[in-house]
């Protein structure tokens, strides 16, 4: 079952690419330029922008679909396929940035590198090629990162809020008020992981879902008191499942994420499930597919454990705050 869910996905990432130019960015040496690499366990995402007095201008964003927790075995070591494929990818990064000083470049490992027993072969070359080391941050550090780059790109972000950030290997939660992190956790539960032990298949069923959606409530159900006694005015979701989320429901005319949104979604998945033997939704892409039903398992999950009434999308997550945090050391 586990080849199979990811032979599926390898078949349709090979018609998938998203990125930007592809070029090498051209430098001008008295301007200052940032880069973040963030290396998650579902996609490494790179950033490069110019610094003016505090205030960033994109210049590049490149995103690979690497599916590093997949080569993530039972005994806790990557394997050399998804190694190789992950080292590759860096080489392609590398290439972007290779005139940008030293300084100036921050790369982390999330998840996967926190659980992976044998990941320092792979830490070393890594840093070979990219000139730079790879720090592998702790749970609560990636939510740190994360809350500055969702402060940095949604003004609501100001107020006191509850954040919500689900990853390939973990999710993220963050309680801010004053514009100030108070409580950050990370749960070891993700999209991809989720997606494999239900809808590995590609078909979304009642029970499958239900099941799902009960594992990811218990995993909340360790760290839901330490938020309770907080008040919120808004909900805040970044990364990917969030924004997949969004675009499927604006497909669907559904105006925002609420609980009634994400069941509609949900009941979409089993009916293109009964109808083709897999599930289908508008705006889906190739990389997010299949592990889409993961994800909304776990943000229904939330939903319900958090009583979320709606939630407001950013695009700002761990990457933006990579870069603001760069400008905070300097």
């Amino acid at each position: 079952m586990y080849n199979q869910f990811f032979q599926r996905y390898e078949e349709a990432l090979a018609e998938f690419q998203e990125s930007e130019s592809g070029q090498v960015i051209p430098i001008d040496q008295s301007a200052r330029y940032l880069v973040a690499l963030d290396l998650g366990s579902n996609s490494f995402h790179l950033i490069i922008a110019q610094e003016d007095q505090g205030r960033l201008q994109i210049l590049d964003r490149h995103k690979e679909t690497v599916r590093l927790a997949e080569g993530l075995t039972k005994n806790k070591n990557l394997t050399k396929t998804v190694t190789d494929r992950a080292l590759h990818c860096l080489s392609r990064f590398a290439q972007r940035f290779e005139r940008i000083e030293v300084e100036n470049i921050r790369v982390v490992g999330t998840s996967t590198f926190r659980h992976a027993s044998n990941s320092k072969s792979f830490l070393d070359q890594a840093a070979k090629i990219l000139g730079e080391p790879i720090e592998v941050i702790s749970g609560r550090e990636e939510a740190r990162l994360i809350y500055l780059g969702v402060r940095n790109s949604v003004e609501d972000a100001k107020r006191p809020c509850l954040v919500v950030d689900i990853g390939g290997g973990s999710t993220e939660i963050i309680f801010a008020e004053n514009s100030k992190p108070k409580v950050l956790q990370s749960l070891p539960i993700g999209c991809v992981a989720l997606s494999h032990n239900f809808f590995a298949d590609g078909s979304v069923l009642k029970k499958q879902m239900d099941r799902a959606i009960n594992q990811a409530l218990m995993a909340i159900e360790t760290t839901k008191s330490q938020f309770l006694g907080h008040q919120w005015e808004v909900c805040i979701g970044a990364s990917g499942t969030v924004t997949a989320t969004s675009k499927v429901a604006k497909t669907l005319n559904l105006l925002e994420i609420n609980l009634s949104t994400l069941n509609q979604i949900k009941e979409k998945l089993f009916h293109s499930s009964a109808q083709n033997g897999q599930f289908y939704l508008p705006s889906i892409s190739a990389d997010r597919k299949f592990v889409f039903p993961g994800g909304l398992a776990i943000l229904i999950a939330f939903f319900e454990a958090f009583e979320i009434d709606r939630m407001v999308v950013t695009d700002g997550a761990l990457r933006e705050g990579l870069l603001h945090d760069l400008i905070g050391r300097s």
